[in-house]
């Protein structure tokens, strides 16, 4: 049932140095990729870093982005700033790209985590340089894949009391 793969998802910091397998990948890229979109302009692109010392540059732009170093596989996501239709939306689509790929990630058996790069101007500056990005892609955020090294227990967040019911 998908509501166990929603309620059972949990971010995963900690990896085994076990490789994702390339259809594993793809099927992450594929659901990120089916995630709705404001106009269904799509305005992601990802880059999927596997290289250790990339990894490890990556990682080092930010205390916050540890995981990145460890992990199997380095999900990129980012935003075609070129193409848009409508620049309102499209960090929305990007961060329900990445939510997409990340509950595959948990389906496909994997632990995963989202690292933020946007708003972050100095981060988006960065990480752009790192992977030398081209001029009209602006980095959005990281999804670190791997196979978790230990079980996070999720906690459920559900209260009843953030729901307003009007009748």
């Amino acid at each position: 049932m998908k509501d166990d793969i929603i309620l059972s998802r949990t971010s995963c910091r900690d990896f085994l140095p076990t490789p994702v397998e390339d259809e594993k990948i793809t099927a992450i890229l594929r659901a990120a990729m089916q995630a709705p979109s404001a106009l269904n302009q799509q305005p992601w692109e990802f880059f999927v870093v596997k290289d250790s010392f990339l990894k490890g540059e990556i990682a080092a732009i930010t205390p916050y982005w540890g995981p990145a170093k460890e992990c199997s596989v380095l999900l990129v996501v980012c935003k075609d700033i070129k193409n848009l239709k409508s620049n309102s939306f499209s960090d929305i689509d990007c961060a329900m790209a990445s939510e997409n790929a990340l509950l595959e990630a948990h389906a496909q058996g994997l632990g995963a985590v989202y690292l933020g790069a946007a708003p972050k101007e100095e981060r988006v500056r960065d990480l752009a340089l790192a992977l030398d990005i081209k001029a009209g892609l602006a980095p959005f955020g990281l999804i670190c894949l791997g196979y978790p090294a230990k079980k996070k227990e999720p906690v459920i967040r559900y209260l009843a009391n953030k729901v307003h019911v009007i009748d």
